[in-house]
């Protein structure tokens, strides 16, 4: 097979883009930049597999340099209207920035060291060579160097994709960041790969370990980074960009979905829950872990937006409610207008009622009533037209609109 050469005329990017940024880091004093990331991986598994290359959704470069001074040289040669700042980071030594609209991201060369399992590693400078040790899996520790145009592969990743597997470079990759796992399950459902049988084996011997250092019943508040925000945060990007079934399925054959709860990894109901969800439109993470033992200390854990952190408290309980009226019997009789005032009067958010129908509550065939029809109908006659009628504004003119959609509902059943 022929070997592989990149030459960055060919790589799906915005016009003049690269040229751009190399002539701003040789007139900032940065010696050395390099390309890495997804636009390689890509472009490799074209190589080998055909897959098919688009435009990437954003660049990933590595200086040995400081990634403000490129920035802001780059707003001198190019202009403030062209270059947007998005985020720094000053302790990770790392920038976020769109030029004309396209994302880059600049990180400065470094190497890192994990003090604590799962914790947020300290960190120090060091060379592109160095840099690409530290980065998780072989197929993403190779690097462009750009100003030579030469390949950097120095962990033998073009061989790992040849093999169509995810290799991790280090023995301790897993121990040292759980998101890890995540990330494998993200690229493995996307570009059809599988965990090598050395890297599966680290994978299931340090979950063996599990719980570390930190507990799932130790304080939400205590948790280390690589299992609450950065756990969130790859787990958000599984259900946004990926084959999240596909994913799933992976975690749960690794057993990895203890990260976020025993009782998640053990759930066979979670594809139907998710399928629901789709359904409902609902956030499928939400509707994912509301199955774990205790989802609320998960999502705090996790610290989920608050209104999804509100859904969760919200279906909890709708299913205590629906419980007690499904053990007394008392809904036998009832009618839709029921229904309603009995869900309505808790002004729950609709989500939530949803979120109690994806666990297959036993009352989920009313409320799914509730929320496809329902709670849409409203009183035949408008307010104005009652009005025009002789009804005068006030408690009298609302109880009779609410006569009259419950006259409407209750002719629907």
């Amino acid at each position: 097979m022929e070997e592989f050469i990149l030459d960055t005329k060919e790589l799906c990017l915005p016009r003049n883009l690269l040229e751009t940024i190399k002539l701003a880091a040789r007139r900032a004093g940065i010696k050395r930049i390099a390309l890495t990331g997804g636009v390689i991986r890509d472009h490799l598994l074209h190589f080998y597999f055909k897959h098919p290359i688009s435009m990437p959704k954003d660049l990933d470069l590595i200086i040995e340099g400081e990634p403000f001074i490129l920035a802001k040289v780059l707003e001198q040669e190019i202009g403030t209207e062209r270059v947007e700042i998005v985020r720094e980071n000053k302790l990770f030594q790392t920038i976020e920035m769109k030029i004309d609209d396209f994302p880059v991201d600049v990180a400065s060369a470094r190497e890192d060291q994990y003090l604590l399992s799962a914790e947020n590693p300290k960190t120090i400078s060091t060379t592109i060579e160095k840099d690409l040790r530290r980065r998780d899996f072989t197929l993403n520790a190779i690097a462009l160097e750009l100003t030579s145009n030469t390949l950097i592969d120095l962990h033998n990743g073009r061989d790992s994709i040849k093999k169509r597997h995810l290799e991790l470079i280090h023995p301790k990759s897993i121990e040292d960041d759980p998101t890890r796992i995540i990330r494998a399950a993200r690229y493995a459902s996307r570009l059809d790969l599988r965990l090598s049988p050395k890297s599966l084996y680290q994978v299931q011997s340090t979950l063996d370990k599990w719980p570390w250092h930190w507990k799932p019943d130790d304080t939400s508040e205590a948790a280390p980074a690589a299992l609450s925000t950065r756990l969130r945060m790859e787990l958000e990007l599984l259900f946004s960009q990926e084959p999240f079934k596909k994913a799933i399925q992976y975690l749960q054959n690794w057993g990895a979905l203890i990260l976020l709860d025993n009782q998640l990894q053990s759930d066979s109901t979670w594809s139907e829950r998710l399928d629901l969800a789709l359904k409902f439109e609902i956030s499928p993470l939400i509707a994912f872990i509301a199955s774990a033992s205790n989802p609320i200390q998960l999502a705090k854990r996790l610290q989920l937006a608050q209104r999804k952190q509100k859904i969760l408290v919200e279906s909890i309980a709708i299913q205590e409610f629906f419980n007690e009226i499904h053990e007394k019997q008392t809904y036998i009789n009832w009618l839709p207008s029921d229904w309603c005032e009995a869900i309505e009067k808790n002004k729950w958010d609709k989500d939530s009622i949803a979120i109690a129908i994806c666990l297959n509550h036993p009352l989920r065939e009313p409320l799914y009533k509730w929320i496809k029809s329902w709670r849409l109908e409203k009183s035949p006659i408008s307010a104005n037209e009652l009005i025009t009628q002789g009804w005068a504004p006030g408690p009298s003119l609302k109880a009779e609109l609410k006569r009259l959609r419950k006259e409407k509902l209750d002719g629907m059943n």
